[in-house]
């Protein structure tokens, strides 16, 4: 499955004093909603809830090539051999509770 890359908010004639998009350059995905470091490999097409955000801070979660990723710390090396497989086009899902 092809990646599906996050799309950076603009503000068009922003007035804002200090904005955080326009003057900070922070990096906000108008899809799904995440920002820098909640950010996943793939953008998911759809608003994140915010309790998958914090798995996705706290390194638990990522999506990527179509599925979420369960990165358990135990798991990662696992979770990192699925991504490759997915990458290639060997389609492993994952269930995420």
């Amino acid at each position: 499955m092809k990646p599906t890359p996050h799309t950076r908010t603009v503000h068009a004639n922003c007035r804002a004093y200090l904005c955080s998009i326009c003057e900070g350059g922070l990096f906000l995905c108008s899809v799904c909603g995440l920002a820098e470091a909640s950010l996943t490999t793939d953008c998911p097409g759809t608003r994140v809830p915010s309790q998958r955000v914090g798995e996705i801070l706290h390194g638990r979660l990522d999506y990527a090539g179509g599925a979420w990723f369960d990165l358990d710390p135990a798991g990662k090396a696992a979770a990192r051999e699925r991504l490759a497989k997915v990458r290639a086009g060997i389609v492993v899902r994952l269930r995420v509770a």
